[in-house]
């Protein structure tokens, strides 16, 4: 594997769940995921970072435990996602491990 970002070929946005969003929940948070190389599935999520708030990061680490990447293209990605409690997600992948 080459130093540059691994090729996503499956990276669904955490949802913003109803009720954090009535209640206003936000918060940012850092989370790195393990990739198994062979396969391009990830396989341990962590919050490096908490958003500050349980459900925002366990809507986050359950999200990321979904995504795929092309095999052979990355072994750790690291993500940072932003929940507004206008609605908006906004998710920056930062960077990729090899």
């Amino acid at each position: 594997m080459s130093s540059g970002k691994g090729v996503r070929i499956y990276t669904p946005h955490p949802p913003y769940s109803e009720e954090a969003r009535r209640n206003h929940i936000t918060g940012s948070g850092i989370a790195e995921m393990t990739v198994d190389t062979a396969t391009g599935a990830v396989t341990n999520v962590v919050m490096t970072q908490s958003t500050g708030n349980a459900m925002l990061d366990n809507s986050a680490t359950s999200t990321f435990r979904r995504w795929r990447f092309r095999a052979g293209t990355v072994a750790r990605s690291t993500s940072a996602n932003h929940f507004f409690a206008d609605d908006r997600l906004l998710l920056n992948d930062l960077t990729a491990t090899y």
